[in-house]
């Protein structure tokens, strides 16, 4: 039976943590984009497609998305309790690449901090939510707004 050192979790915990950084931060303007063609389309004049329908995909899409956005953060937030557990319990360690990671911790102690941050990287998917839930409700402050008031001007 083979036993992994504290240098390997270190660097496949690291590298759990590259990915899902990337991941979220790929997700947001792809989600960004989708959200803006379908809002597009929610306030043309000549829309052929329901606006019902694109009410439900956008809300669809955005409780999708915010669901993995906490998901991401949740798991991003235990990998990083690896990495301060596994720095606690081996200090003396004296690999150079885990004394390098000593120093990336320190951010991660202001708890207040990292609330901030995530309420920040999930609020487009909140305000997502909150827009198509409006729009779809009948009579709603959205969805009686005219188009052409929210129409950009053309030139």
């Amino acid at each position: 039976m083979s036993t992994i050192g504290v240098d390997e979790i270190h660097k496949e915990t690291g590298a759990s943590i590259r990915y899902y950084g990337t991941t979220r931060y790929v997700l947001l303007p792809v989600f960004l984009t989708a959200t803006a063609a379908l809002v597009s389309q929610f306030f043309r004049d000549d829309n052929t497609i329901s606006p019902v329908l694109i009410g439900w995909c956008g809300l669809m899409l955005s409780v999708v998305f915010m669901v993995y956005e906490f998901s991401l953060s949740s798991n991003l937030g235990k990998l990083w309790a690896v990495i301060g557990g596994l720095l606690e319990a081996f200090a003396d360690h004296q690999s150079d690449n885990f004394k390098d990671a000593q120093s990336f911790i320190p951010h991660r102690v202001n708890k207040g901090f990292i609330s901030i941050q995530r309420g920040v990287l999930a609020m487009p998917y909140v305000v997502a939510v909150a827009f198509w839930l409006m729009a779809l409700m009948p009579g709603g402050a959205i969805s009686c707004l005219p188009a052409r008031s929210l129409a950009l001007p053309t030139f």
